[in-house]
């Protein structure tokens, strides 16, 4: 079990909680809310002994493991401040695409893949479902018109490469 008696913890001087006491059975299922800034990271932080109490002990079986996602996904703040000017992004990203030039479009999506997790999930994945998608509608018959956004249509892993890989002809159309 997990326990907990009088704990308090202190961050700046400010108390997030005081003589915090409670008990966790196995086999319980427990959910912890709280407003922002409440301690509830800094109390899972303590359970996986990356924090200790100001007071109080918490004590709980050296066996046991405390399953997390991190709060902040590093890169995430990164993509989040190059975005900030998007306007000037997105000039960029439409005289690019403009011109054909591919060299400068994908320079204007490099940000996306500088965390890996993030070019995965805005890329990767979905560029493989897109060709997916492409491959089956390309097997029926009637014409096909397909618009995808221009940022996967180029660099490694996009769909012109998955298609092409794929034995499809793609060209770009002016």
């Amino acid at each position: 079990m997990i326990f907990a008696e009088n704990l308090s913890l202190l961050r700046s001087g400010r108390p997030l909680f005081e003589k915090a006491s409670f008990t966790l059975h196995p086999g319980w299922k427990v959910g912890l809310t709280g407003a922002n800034g409440s301690g509830k990271s800094s109390l899972f932080a303590m359970l996986r002994d990356q924090l200790h109490p100001d007071q109080g002990d918490l004590d709980m079986p050296p066996a046991w493991v405390i399953a997390h996602v991190a709060q902040e996904t590093p890169g995430l703040v990164q993509a989040a401040i190059d975005a900030q000017d998007a306007a000037r992004g997105y000039a960029q990203l439409f005289k690019a695409w403009s011109a054909g030039d591919d060299a400068a479009l994908a320079a204007t999506i490099a940000p996306l893949r500088r965390d890996p997790a993030i070019g995965k999930a805005l890329l990767a994945d979905r560029n493989a479902r897109w060709a997916s998608v492409i491959v089956r509608r390309m097997a029926r018959p009637g014409r096909v018109f397909v618009a995808v956004g221009a940022g996967h249509l180029v660099g490694p892993g996009s769909v012109v490469e998955l298609l092409r890989k794929r034995g499809l002809k793609v060209e770009r159309v002016e």
